[in-house]
């Protein structure tokens, strides 16, 4: 099995341009949501997803003025440190658990520590993002987008865009997924701050993404009578290809 390793970084200028990047394109869970969930000041989020007149460079001094504080006490190198500490720690176990129940290799990853974003790998892309301030609260959140992308690239192994309605299908999917995996006992044991752990209890009830609820369900049954991981798979694709999710 090769070697599963996470490699934290920090760059100021790609993370601008990412968020920015990020609230031009629609969500299901809507920009108030994101505003609020990223830290971000409304009045900056909105005047991005209208698409006024300086609101790039009003988003840019914004973040400026915030890795300027977060560099003087030395806040990043503390955050990617301790975060460094704990993966050395688990990755290995961590890629041999996923393995066994994916029968799929996970690739290195890096992750990009931002200020503000937290986002997953789609497809051929193997960095994630992380949010510095919810690092320290939120451990289990960086095995979650790990979980979520290799799921993400799983589906994309078999299955083209034709064969599953839209590329927010698969991510609705994977988000799903991700929370069933995340809640095998070996997993969650590395992970105290999992939020729920019981895989009867409805992972997204109270999140912004109640849209996947009735789909959890469904995917739960074929999750518990599963004969493989392709065979969940396949089974979820079919229902998919029926039942899109709705935004």
């Amino acid at each position: 099995m090769s070697k599963f390793n996470i490699t934290f970084f920090r760059d100021r200028e790609e993370d601008k341009h990412s968020v920015f990047n990020f609230f031009q394109n629609s969500s299901p869970d809507g920009w108030i949501d994101r505003s609020v969930y990223y830290k971000l000041p409304l009045h900056i989020v909105k005047d991005m997803v209208d698409k006024k007149e300086g609101a790039k460079k009003q988003l840019f001094d914004f973040m400026d003025r915030e890795y300027d504080i977060a560099e003087e006490i030395d806040f990043y190198r503390a955050a990617q440190n301790h975060n460094e500490k704990l993966w050395k720690g688990i990755s290995t176990k961590f890629a041999k658990r996923v393995f066994e129940i994916t029968d799929k290799e996970l690739c290195e990853y890096k992750c990009h520590v931002s200020m503000h974003l937290t986002t997953s790998a789609w497809n051929e892309y193997a960095t994630i993002r992380r949010n510095v301030m919810l690092l320290w609260e939120e451990q289990y959140m960086t095995a979650f987008e790990i979980l979520l992308s290799h799921t993400f690239k799983f589906v994309r192994d078999y299955y083209s865009e034709e064969d599953v309605a839209s590329a927010w299908d698969v991510w609705g999917f994977a988000e799903i997924t991700a929370s069933f995996i995340m809640r095998d006992s070996v997993l969650y044991d590395m992970f105290p701050d999992v939020k729920e752990r019981d895989i009867n209890i409805n992972w997204f009830k109270n999140t912004p993404y109640t849209c996947l609820v009735e789909h959890e369900d469904v995917f739960k049954g074929f999750w518990i009578g599963r004969k493989s991981f392709k065979d969940y798979v396949d089974r979820s694709v079919e229902y998919l290809k029926k039942n899109p999710i709705v935004f």
